[in-house]
């Protein structure tokens, strides 16, 4: 005699006790029994109500014999119905509805299961009323929910759900059900169900909602839906029916799209418009039930005689005999004007029925069908029916407010238009959910495409879940990488996927992925991280899906896979400094910093001091870059760096010496160690920004074409934006043709045309130069355009930028007063990023211009040593009774190395200010 062996977790076949794999679907049995599954279940749980008390009145061996028969009899209700009993606690059974094979209702029959349990408890207190006069009440809660299961007889599910139900079992109705709000969302057009009071139940942040559920009873009406964004298309399609403008043929559309989208939404708004313009409907709603033509038909029939007003007259027909009966309907309401029949839900219909149904509707003259499915038809006039775009799901999720506002603990309306794909089921749903939790899923689709891809083997949900993570075609091309698979295999796999229509659907794929085990999802982010980051040295735009996929699989093997966590953190910190150097080389500068934060707080959990240098030493430049200059300068001075990563020790000397707090020779010190050509590109447009404050823009711009050679040579990485920032400026400063200088200008654009900020940055230049050559107006158009891009990505630094080069412009001009003001303005948006110096330059300006109140603070241009603070000071200190020969003496000091374009700047401040010195007194 053969014994057979637990049933297959994947498909719910049972096997012969030799077999190593499924016979019906192939999964490897051994390996099933170990490894753990996850399922979306709905978990029954059911206890008899006051049974200390019932257990007191009997001897203990008639309270084991009562116990006995009624576990015998719930059981069976619970088995019959598709449940798997899952342990007996005390008095208490504990069932699990798809723990083994998923169908995707397992919610309607978890409370059929339930209300089976009621059904038996009534025979079973006849029988034992008259024995021993005992009369049993059981509650029972119901909850739907993601389980691990495994290949245990007992205890095989765990998760909070399991618990769920056995809270709501407590506060169920006597002899009642209470069912959780995913459950509710299962079967609500099913049965009856009644919101009850929020249950607080331990271990639960926030209060349960709970419905009671009764199968006895029909469900109640169902609220006005609501309808938003389909309103062309209705016209469309009701143009399309209207018999004035088309041939008196029958005519078939069918409406297609997603579950969820709104396909029975857009049919009941069809029929109200068709029957307003005087056509004759009948809506017809397919049958959810039984797979069996016979019962279709009894249902199709029972409809069209509710429609006709003749009611069934007998429920004993054949196939044959129904078929005649529903043409026969069919014939008496064609008679006269076109009817429009309306069939929701049509690929519910056995294809026998369907065929038949179609073609009994078709053959009366000018009727027409309009039925609804999941995907077009061939050979069928077929309309989408699209997701709703963010506005429309906005419109959508704000007509649901009042309930969201009673019931929801997460209200953030972006985060669930977002999560729903602009599905107005899923919206729904996601925003009614009480409980906060990161993974959220929409009840129906995890229902039903949890049962759908419950049979794929570990490497197709795999698939399905990268291409979630990654979009279908990265996923097709990298998976090969990510996979022992090689490219016939990925292939197969992926042609066998999209004929069963589960590529292209967002939603399966997130099911896939949350429905993956913790161990396979971490090694699913890891895979794809790997790849990416090792991609992105030829594509850097990858990084960013790198380090999100790096650090979620940081996350979760800290909380759940210790081992991995070496192996993931390195990941991660790698991903995430070179998301920062990159955003920094796109002058990205806010990124840069939050990438380079996470990468400390990363690496400082372990032992990663390199990368934690490295990680600092990005952190204090990308303070600067984005204004914080007091907290780089205070990060600067106090890091010490090891031998540990030269490189990075090489990049904060040179950041140290842009703030102005390094030493020299140490930072070439470094930078010589370490040999790093970018650091050593820093260093040269340190010297050429040196120079340049010497007056000799040329020699700047000599060495800041070095530094750019470099620059174009690594693409991106820290000080890419310095060199095509100066490198511009010196070019609009120095002594070329203003011609030359546009060209050249022009050239560097045409280099940076894809990283917005850069380009904005080479502009600001550009404007100076037509400022220099008198076209004030177009230099003022290009500044304000550079100005709204800084405003768009909140660049600070670039704003205060802008309120600096308009008072140039201004200046150039001739109109001093706007100059002072923009220049006034500039000295706020410095002081606000800490950068007192240019503050105080900025000042100095403005007062020579318009000198209003006492003299700014000059102590900045007491320390600096480049020709413009010299003039300024000398400016500012000057007194209208100074001998013309100290002016000439210190003209000539101040203005004679000044070359170019700079020099006739520094003249025309000159010459103004030594006119308005006399005012002074």
């Amino acid at each position: 005699m053969v014994t057979n062996y637990a049933d297959c977790l994947q498909c719910g076949t049972s096997n012969p006790q030799v077999a190593r794999f499924c016979m019906a679907c192939g999964s490897d049995l051994g390996a099933d029994g170990d490894h753990a599954v996850m399922r979306f279940v709905t978990a029954v749980f059911c206890d008899i109500a006051g049974s200390t008390q019932l257990s007191q009145q009997y001897d203990p061996q008639v309270w084991n014999t009562l116990l006995d028969e009624y576990f015998t009899g719930t059981k069976t209700a619970l088995t019959s119905t598709g449940g798997r009993v899952e342990k007996f606690i005390g008095d208490a059974v504990v069932a699990v509805y798809g723990a083994v094979a998923a169908e995707g209702d397992e919610a309607p029959r978890a409370v059929m299961g339930a209300a089976s349990i009621r059904d038996q408890l009534e025979h079973f207190n006849r029988e034992t009323a008259a024995r021993y006069g005992a009369h049993f009440h059981t509650r029972t809660g119901i909850a739907s929910g993601r389980v691990v299961t495994a290949g245990r007889d007992s205890s095989f599910a765990i998760g909070s759900v399991m618990n769920k139900a056995a809270r709501l079992q407590s506060s169920a109705p006597l002899d009642g059900i209470g069912i959780d709000v995913r459950t509710w969302f299962l079967v609500r057009d099913r049965f009856h169900t009644e919101e009850l009071a929020p249950v607080r139940a331990k271990g639960f942040d926030h209060p349960l909602r709970v419905w009671s559920a009764d199968p006895a009873r029909p469900p109640a009406p169902a609220p006005q839906q609501i309808f938003v964004n389909q309103k062309p298309l209705l016209e469309t399609v009701t143009g399309r029916i209207d018999p004035a403008g088309r041939e008196s043929e029958p005519l078939h559309l069918h409406v297609f799209g997603d579950m969820g989208v709104g396909k029975s939404s857009f049919l009941l708004q069809l029929e109200h418009l068709l029957r307003r313009a005087g056509l004759r409907t009948v809506p017809m709603q397919c049958p959810r039930g039984p797979d069996e033509e016979l019962w279709q038909l009894r249902e199709i029939d029972e409809q069209l005689g509710s429609a006709e007003g003749l009611p069934v007259t007998s429920r004993m027909f054949s196939v044959r005999e129904l078929q005649w009966q529903v043409r026969t309907r069919l014939s008496r309401m064609s008679t006269g004007d076109a009817v429009v029949y309306l069939v929701d839900d049509a690929d519910l219909l056995a294809s026998s029925v369907s065929d038949f149904l179609t073609a009994a509707v078709l053959s009366r003259p000018g009727a027409v069908l309009v039925t609804s499915g999941s995907a077009p038809l061939p050979n069928v006039e077929s309309v989408a029916i699209p997701p709703l775009d963010d506005a429309h799901a906005g419109e959508f999720v704000e007509l649901l407010r009042p309930e969201l506002e009673l019931h929801s603990h997460t209200a953030d309306a972006t985060e669930v238009i977002e999560r729903a794909h602009g599905n107005p089921l899923y919206i729904e749903q996601l925003a009614a959910l009480a409980e906060s939790e990161r993974d959220l899923l929409p009840p129906a689709a995890e229902a039903v495409f949890g049962a759908r891809i419950a049979p794929l083997t570990r490497e197709e949900r795999m698939l399905l879940a990268a291409a979630s993570i990654l979009g279908i075609d990265r996923a097709s091309d990298l998976f090969t990488v990510m996979t022992d698979l090689d490219d016939e295999a990925v292939f197969q796999t992926f042609d066998r996927l999209q004929q069963a229509a589960f590529v292209g659907n967002r939603m399966i794929g997130e099911v896939s992925y949350q429905h993956l085990t913790v161990k396979d999802r971490i090694e699913l982010r890891i895979r794809i991280a790997a790849t990416l980051a090792a991609m992105s040295r030829t594509d850097p735009q990858l990084l960013l899906l790198a380090v999100q996929n790096a650090v979620q699989a940081f996350e979760d093997a800290v909380n759940s896979e210790p081992d991995r966590v070496p192996e993931a953190r390195a990941l991660a910190v790698g991903s995430l400094l070179g998301a920062a150097r990159y955003a920094i080389a796109i002058t990205e500068p806010v990124k840069a910093l939050d990438f380079a934060e996470q990468a400390i707080q990363i690496a400082e959990e372990g032992e990663e001091t390199a990368s934690h240098e490295e990680a600092v030493s990005l952190h204090c430049y990308a303070l600067a870059a984005v204004g914080r200059l007091e907290q780089a300068r205070k990060l600067a001075r106090r890091t010490r760096t090891s031998e540990a990563n030269a490189s990075a020790a090489a990049h904060l000397a040179v950041t140290a010496l842009v703030l102005g707090v390094g030493d020299p020779s140490e930072a070439r010190r470094k930078v010589e160690q370490a040999s790093d050509p970018m650091a050593s590109m820093r260093l040269t447009t340190w010297d050429g920004i040196l120079m340049a404050r010497k007056g000799d823009y040329p020699g700047a711009v000599a060495l800041l074409s070095s530094a750019h050679h470099v620059a174009r040579e690594y693409s991106y990485g820290l000080g890419t934006a310095e060199v095509y920032g100066n490198l511009s400026l010196f070019t609009a400063l120095d002594d070329r043709p203003v011609m030359e200088a546009l060209d050249a200008l022009e050239v560097l654009t045409e280099e940076v045309r894809d990283t917005p900020t850069l380009r904005a940055l080479i502009e600001c230049s550009k404007a100076l130069v037509q400022g220099f050559e008198g076209s004030t107006e177009a230099a003022l158009d290009l500044l304000e355009r550079v100005e709204r891009l800084f405003t768009d990505i909140g660049y600070q630094p670039g704003r205060a930028q802008i309120a600096q080069f308009r008072g140039n412009i201004h200046f150039l001009s001739g109109d001093m007063a706007k100059a002072a003001g923009w220049w006034r303005a500039s000295a706020a948006g410095n002081a606000a990023m800490a950068n007192f110096a240019q503050q105080e330059r900025d000042l100095v300006k403005s007062w020579l211009l318009r000198p209003d109140g006492a003299p700014p603070d000059v102590s900045a241009l007491e320390r600096a040593d480049d020709w413009e603070a010299r003039l300024l000071l000398f400016l500012i200190r000057g007194r209208a009774d100074e001998t013309s020969a100290a002016q000439r003496s210190a003209e000539s000091e101040i203005l004679i190395p000044v070359r170019g374009r700079a020099a006739m700047f520094a003249r025309r401040l000159w010459e103004h200010s030594t006119e308005r010195l006399g005012q002074i007194p």
